[in-house]
């Protein structure tokens, strides 16, 4: 059941991550979501907290750091942690998604 949350959850982030500034993605940090993966905007009665932070990306396998992307993609770090359930509370799950700049 939580599996299937967190994957409402992290829609929910990548669907907003589309329209939202590039520049701000992480904004507003942290979120809450109740146990059905809807947003709601306070801590009380929410069951799953989520932060979001970002990564520089790099391209997969190279070994040139001075290859930045970041301009033009970024990794968005999405820590979910469950807030009620008695045997998950205070456990963070980590997903990565990529967002491109689509110049807004």
């Amino acid at each position: 059941m939580n599996q299937t949350v967190e994957a409402q959850i992290v829609r929910s982030i990548a669907g907003q991550s589309v329209v939202a500034n590039f520049a701000n993605l992480t904004a507003g940090s942290p979120f809450y979501f109740d146990d059905e993966g809807q947003r709601v905007f306070t801590a009380e009665g929410s069951a799953y907290t989520v932060s979001l932070s970002n990564t520089t990306p790099v391209y997969p396998g190279s070994t040139n750091a001075s290859t930045n992307l970041s301009a033009s993609l970024v990794n968005l770090r999405i820590e979910i942690v469950e807030r009620r359930s008695q045997q998950a509370v205070g456990i963070t799950n980590l997903r990565t998604l990529q967002v491109a700049n689509y110049g807004k």
